[in-house]
């Protein structure tokens, strides 16, 4: 996979398809890139950058970086390749346009168009290539992930891959941890340990507690004064208790009676409230 990043130091990266070999290929004379092609059948990758106002193209290796285009591009945004030629939607002018690869010759495909953004262009009958995971999903049960040296099985957020590397299942027995901007998970019965949990906005957690009825984990935040609640794959994410709380340090889920205890060191309390607060 291939992606631009803005950024305090702009740069254009590259990684295998499961996250792995990370690499910076562009770091230098970049201001906004904001789109990107690749060129599977000549081996380039084309961008197009918003504040140089250029189109550039280098090799897959990150080899041969020249300008392909740099005048009348006031702020280039949608960016796409298709067969011979390169094209773009721009902001200022309104319009969708294109470049020959080659002969570098423009042209305007439409123009006088408002609120132009994302752009695609595809060839819905010419298909090419194949890897692993287009037969039977490489074997995996869940996702397949295709690498230079084969395919990697992953799992969704809330699942473990068991020892056989391509089986995904929920696991029955975790420890939950917090450290406090975020919190994690360690499985019991797989290798898969210290995965974090995709919460946002968590500043200082404290006490945790896990509904088994609901797979709900629940967590004090003593920064932000909260109790909250999600789901272990990181959705449905809310503030349960937002108001009256000081210091929370102490939190236990009663989830038979459907009941949320929480002892609250800064007002001296021992509360209790409905699981939805």
């Amino acid at each position: 996979m291939y992606w631009t990043d803005w950024g305090e130091v702009p740069k254009i990266e590259r990684a295998d398809l499961d996250g792995t070999e990370r690499l910076v290929m562009v770091n230098t004379s970049l201001g906004w890139p904001n789109g990107l092609a690749l060129d599977y059948a000549d081996r380039m990758i084309y961008w197009g950058d918003a504040k140089t106002d250029k189109i550039e193209v280098m090799c897959m290796d990150g080899s041969g970086r020249r300008i392909l285009v740099e005048d009348m591009l006031p702020h280039i945004f949608g960016f796409t390749l298709l067969g011979d030629y390169v094209y773009w939607t721009d902001w200022q002018r309104r319009s969708i346009e294109r470049v020959h690869k080659h002969t570098t010759e423009r042209e305007f495909i439409i123009d006088q168009l408002p609120d132009l953004m994302g752009l695609k262009a595809t060839y819905v009958h010419k298909t090419f290539g194949t890897n692993l995971c287009a037969e039977s999903n490489g074997g995996c049960s869940h996702l397949c992930l295709y690498k230079p040296v084969g395919v990697q099985c992953a799992c969704p957020i809330g699942l473990e891959l068991i020892a056989d590397l391509s089986t995904c299942i929920v696991p029955e027995a975790f420890l939950l941890f917090s450290r406090h901007t975020d919190i994690r998970r360690i499985s019991l019965e797989t290798n898969n340990n210290n995965v974090a949990i995709p919460l946002t906005g968590v500043k200082e957690a404290s006490a945790l507690d896990f509904d088994i009825t609901d797979n709900r984990i629940y967590w004090t935040d003593i920064t932000l004064k909260t109790i909250s609640r999600a789901f272990m794959n990181g959705s449905a994410l809310e503030h349960v208790v937002e108001f009256g709380l000081d210091y929370p340090e102490g939190m236990a889920v009663d989830w038979l009676g459907k009941n949320l205890y929480w002892a609250d060191t800064g007002t001296n309390r021992i509360e209790v409230a409905k699981l939805d607060g």
